[in-house]
């Protein structure tokens, strides 16, 4: 378009998750990314599932490293889509 190169694509995809806390017990859920395109610039829409089997004793380790956008298990996961972008970008 107006002699501009677009790199498109639009996938979704969920992560399936699971650790087992000493003293608590195991953990499960998911993270699903239902839109992931190049405008979405870092930013992208997740919804966070937790088994209900899950201890409530564990929900503080899972807000501050599965739901938080900017640390943990969503950081690792952003730093993975942004280097598929600029893979993706660098071809030709």
């Amino acid at each position: 378009m107006r002699s501009k190169k677009k790199w498109l694509f639009d996938w979704a995809f969920a992560l399936d998750w699971a650790f087992d806390l000493k003293d608590v017990g195991p953990c499960k859920g998911s993270v699903k990314y239902p839109d992931v395109t190049p405008d979405c610039e870092g930013d992208y829409d997740t919804a966070v599932e937790v088994d209900p089997s899950t201890p409530q004793a564990a929900r503080v380790l899972i807000d501050q490293y599965i739901r938080s956008s900017g640390s943990g298990l969503q950081a690792a996961i952003a730093l993975k889509i942004q280097a598929f972008v600029s893979e993706f970008n660098a071809l030709e």
